[in-house]
């Protein structure tokens, strides 16, 4: 009899012992997918300069390897040697690049998301004056950043 009713409980701590294990296990995938989520609205800052050789202001998504070899190309007519292609998965992930054209003083040009619906993402760029006022000194700075690939429209919000 006392063989039997510890092999009962032997029995009942395996499974406790089991159910605490698959506790644990759901809800710490449960807090990896949160975490991921909470990284995929942020833009990450790939890279940024302060000569594109642009004149105007451009924004391009770019989806492909392709793409991102013709905006390095344009990117590196002067420079020898040439700013290296970023590694990027574009099975994963997309570029965003933003140009604002020859301006006046040094900038830092940022891009966030400042609206997002099911089927769109809109972008807008931040900029802050980086130098004295009065310095006339001219720049074509431009920005680079990654996002998670989505099925959602990209749409560029130019500021006026």
């Amino acid at each position: 009899m006392k063989r039997r009713s510890q092999n009962d409980t032997k029995t009942k701590l395996m499974r406790c012992f089991l159910y605490l294990l698959l506790l644990m296990g759901l809800s710490c995938s449960a807090q990896k997918k949160t975490a991921s989520d909470q990284e995929s609205a942020i833009p990450q800052l790939v890279l940024h300069d302060t000569h594109s050789h642009l004149e105007a202001s451009h924004f391009e998504v770019i989806k492909d390897e392709k793409s991102l070899k013709l905006l390095f190309a344009q990117l590196n007519k002067t420079r020898k040697p040439g700013i290296p292609l970023p590694q990027v998965d574009f099975n994963r992930e997309i570029l965003l690049f933003y140009g604002p054209g020859i301006i006046n003083g040094m900038r830092d040009i940022e891009l966030h998301i400042q609206k997002e619906s099911q089927d769109s993402i809109m972008i807008a760029a931040l900029d802050t004056l980086n130098s004295p006022k009065g310095e006339l000194i001219t720049t074509s700075p431009f920005c680079l950043y990654s996002l998670p690939k989505t099925g959602k429209t990209i749409v560029f919000i130019e500021k006026e």
